[in-house]
């Protein structure tokens, strides 16, 4: 949607499952996490900003396909990679442009609660153990504008 309420479409890749949550760069691309632990980047097309009939499902008299759900100039898939297992929220890091990723050992007891930073192509960059009570749940996770790293959980915020 832009910012006046109208409809632009929606961008997806086959086979991206469940999500579980998403976050943007400052360069205009969207990051996805899904539930198998993989992230899915997608650039945003900045060509197509709803002002347009083909954008905005109105008849413009031509044959072409005024749905904007197939409108396929709103974004393009760029690449997926996997991250750490039982990862539960992530965010855009700006000061380092790292991708955060918070994930929890709620799924997997023998495992440890972490945020990680990943590199834009997917490469772990550094890892930082976080202590959660054992009923605790990862909720968010967030940079502030000072570029510190929050993860809420439910009963208290962390900040890195």
């Amino acid at each position: 949607y832009n910012t006046d309420g109208k409809r632009l479409g929606n961008f997806s890749q086959r086979g991206i499952g469940r999500l579980l949550d998403i976050t943007a760069d400052d360069n205009g691309n969207v990051m996805v996490l899904n539930k198998s632990d993989c992230v899915y980047v997608f650039a945003l097309s900045t060509a197509n900003n709803g002002d347009d009939d083909d954008a905005n499902n109105g008849d413009d008299g031509d044959d072409g396909d005024d749905d904007p759900a197939s409108n396929s100039n709103l974004a393009r898939f760029l690449k997926k990679f996997k991250v750490a297992p039982s990862a539960r929220a992530i965010a855009f890091h700006w000061p380092t442009g790292n991708l955060v990723v918070a994930s929890s050992s709620e799924i997997d007891p023998g495992s440890r609660s972490r945020v990680l930073l990943y590199s834009m192509e997917g490469n772990l960059e550094r890892s930082i153990d976080i202590k959660l009570e054992d009923t605790d749940r990862i909720r968010a996770a967030r940079v502030s504008s000072d570029g510190s790293i929050c993860v809420a959980t439910d009963r208290k915020v962390l900040v890195l």
